[in-house]
């Protein structure tokens, strides 16, 4: 009985042996799953463009050239068109913003944010619900289902007659892009073995990019808010379509749920692609490490725990709070909005590229510190800058937020042992869900009130704060780490590697895996010393 079971092997222990880690076959799942994200991101996005200011971009008119007060206020640098009489000017371009749609200005002015705020809130709603379809029915069927809703409300919010009815489609719309983002995640990084699957982890966040970058272009060919919603929705619907079939189920869930000769043939397949070969041993049954996993109050029970918990859910909401607010303040800026977005998206592709290459040489721990520093500095210096060296901060800011933002998810996993991580992991994205849904308030906050330095210090100070705490949490560079609160006992300090031989060795700095990795830890683990 003993040796059949040793004879089993794990997931990983296939993917390391014989299948191989991140071979061709797990680089075709990740890049479809990239592919899923592509016009995910541009949902997400959209309301950059499709809440553009009508008064900044010049889109109204005076009703008469004679009209002296009307002409001085369309000749100022930032027009006060609330201080005109609606009768003596005009929209030119009114169908190019919701804002210019159902004049959304003035006294109304505070609905374009609470619009990205219900979009932020179906977010929240959606990623609690697609987490537990993507466990009860499967990631590829829920990754259909999250396509098919986002498709659907987002091209009904196209066609939306009025601003609650649009309000309460982007709601349902973000609900789903939600379900999107997490279900094609799983699918990606699940197939990818241990030493790969933290750069599969990082590198997810290309398709979201990608998606990002391409949405300027589209907004600048597409004339009109309805129009830009119409074709970003029906790109989801094309993927729905063309790409999802194609993306097989995840072995590991297959594997979860009991289909162990379904999860043997999903390996099989990403075996052939990769030209390797299965296992000789049979997979070993998960329930064993299913019955072990634990919920979010043992990671309260664990003084020590608790105190990274705390950090880290800290760090995730203001982080994903200052990402959304940042992205949303550039549209406020002087400069033109097409190209001011395309350059912030541009640089998060450089974020991601440079984290992944940090992390594995600085170490989790101080590359997150430096980002947030670096990030929330940027940010505010935001607010006592004007013009292109605003726009040189702003940038400077997405690369910190962004950077953080990619490497988050990764360290977070890996601060916690294994049968808690999965609970540690669901709590985090919620926390960046509930930051996401706070960050249209400031940025509306910084508009009523003509203090538009106010988010940018907000921001600022608050990514600033998770910086300086960062340090309290311990490095997770190139040591084991453990798979039971009870394992959290042995003190990591027993597991130290010289700085200078770490430094100056000429390893491979990929990052490890979630589950299973090799860490680098400091002399002194600062859980022991808090």
């Amino acid at each position: 009985m003993q040796t059949s079971q040793r004879e089993e092997v794990t997931v990983d222990e296939a993917l390391q042996k014989s299948i191989g880690e991140f071979g061709a076959g797990q680089r075709f799942i990740w890049f479809l799953a990239g592919l899923v994200m592509i016009p995910a991101a541009m949902q997400n996005f959209s309301m950059v463009f499709t809440g553009m200011d009508p008064v900044r971009q010049g889109w109204w008119a005076c009703n008469s050239d004679a009209d002296e007060l009307c002409s001085a206020v369309h000749g100022q640098a930032q027009p006060d068109i609330c201080s005109l009489p609606s009768t003596s000017w005009h929209w030119t371009a009114r169908r190019y913003s919701i804002v210019s749609d159902w004049d959304l200005i003035c006294g109304d002015a505070w609905k374009l944010q609470v619009v990205n705020t219900a979009f932020f809130v179906g977010a929240l709603g959606g990623a609690v619900i697609f987490s537990w379809l993507a466990e009860e029915f499967g990631r590829r069927r829920t990754l259909g289902m999250a396509c098919a809703m986002t498709a659907l409300f987002g091209l009904c919010s196209a066609l939306a007659p009025s601003y609650w009815w649009y309000l309460a489609l982007r709601c349902m719309a973000g609900a789903g892009v939600a379900g999107i983002t997490s279900t094609a995640f799983l699918l990606a990084v699940e197939p990818v073995g241990p030493a790969w699957r933290g750069v599969a982890v990082l590198g997810s966040g290309y398709g979201s990019t990608a998606g990002a970058c391409l949405l300027p272009l589209m907004a600048y060919l597409l004339p009109g808010w309805r129009a830009l919603t119409l074709v970003a929705s029906a790109m989801v619907a094309l993927v729905l379509c063309t790409v999802v079939p194609s993306v097989p189920e995840s072995p590991r869930w297959l594997l979860i749920t009991g289909r162990k000769g379904d999860a043997t043939a999903a390996l099989a397949a990403i075996a052939s692609r990769n030209k390797t070969h299965l296992p000789e041993a049979p997979l070993a049954d998960a329930a064993a490490s299913l019955a072990a996993r634990r919920s979010l109050l043992d990671i309260l029970g664990n003084a020590r725990l608790r105190r990274r918990i705390i950090l880290v859910l800290y760090t995730t909401c203001f982080v994903n709070m200052a990402y959304y607010g940042v992205t949303l303040l550039i549209g406020s800026m002087s400069g033109d909005l097409y190209l001011d977005q395309l350059l912030g998206f541009l640089v998060e592709a450089l974020a991601i590229a440079a984290t992944t290459l940090a992390i594995g040489r600085l170490g989790r721990r101080s590359t997150a510190a430096f980002l947030l520093l670096q990030g929330g500095t940027a940010c505010v210096l935001c607010a006592v800058t004007h013009g292109w060296l605003q726009l040189v901060f702003v940038t400077a800011c997405k690369l910190g937020i962004t950077g953080a933002l990619v490497l988050g998810p990764l360290y977070a996993e890996e601060l916690f042992p294994g049968n808690v991580r999965s609970a540690a992991s669901q709590v985090c994205s919620l926390a960046g869900r509930l930051g996401a849904i706070g960050a249209p308030g400031f940025v509306l906050l910084g508009s009523a009130t003509g203090a538009t330095f106010v988010p940018y210090i907000t921001f600022g100070s608050l990514i600033l704060l998770a910086g300086f705490g960062t340090p309290a949490l311990p490095e997770t560079l190139d040591a084991p780490l453990p798979e039971s609160v009870q394992d959290m006992a042995a003190p990591l300090r027993q597991y130290r590697l010289s700085p200078l031989r770490h430094i100056f060795r000429t390893r491979s700095c990929l990052p490890g895996s979630l589950h299973k990795t090799f860490m680098r830890t400091t002399d002194t683990d600062p859980d022991e010393t808090a």
